[in-house]
């Protein structure tokens, strides 16, 4: 009697599962777009900022606002469609913040050094001595820590000028 296809395909897949022969084949990953980068900013010393983004006028002007503690590895990065003269208050903020002003190409245009919270009102407002396009927030003083100076460029991932997550 002859054995049939099906049998010797059991047959070969048995002697093939003993061994020997070299590494066992692996399978193709299925074709699939990359993972989403996470909104994050690195300055020039290595040190990594995780970002919620302000892209829409209401979350801009929220922006960190009742926050009690804000790590060193966390911030927030306010995107703009153009470069203008913006200024920021610390109204409703609880902790002192750096606000980092970008331009188009995430450099450095200027440092707004821990920021106080606005005790009662009218609030200062803050603004940068040039044009800008972003402004990235983070704790009070981390700038200063990590060496960070007018010049220097942030990289961002996971955000464009447009605000739109990784892709």
């Amino acid at each position: 009697m002859r054995a049939g296809p099906a049998a010797a395909l059991c047959l070969l897949l048995a002697f093939a599962s003993c061994g020997g022969g070299g590494p066992a084949p692996v399978a193709a990953a299925p074709a699939s777009r990359p993972a989403a980068i996470a909104p994050t900013a690195i300055f020039p010393d290595g040190h990594r900022v995780s970002l919620r983004l302000a892209t829409e006028p209401q979350a801009q002007a929220l922006g960190l606002m009742y926050v009690e503690a804000l790590p060193d590895g966390e911030g927030m990065l306010f995107l703009f469609p153009e470069d203008s003269q913006r200024t920021f208050w610390m109204k409703n903020c609880k902790i002192p913040l750096d606000m980092i002003w970008l331009d188009s190409g995430n450099r450095v245009v200027d440092i707004t050094e821990e920021a106080p919270p606005c005790a009662k009102e009218p609030c200062p407002q803050y603004g940068p001595r040039a044009a800008m396009r972003n402004v990235l927030e983070v704790r009070g003083g981390l700038s200063k820590a990590h060496g960070l100076r007018a010049g220097d460029t942030v990289v961002i991932l996971g955000a464009d000028a447009r605000g739109e997550s990784g892709r």
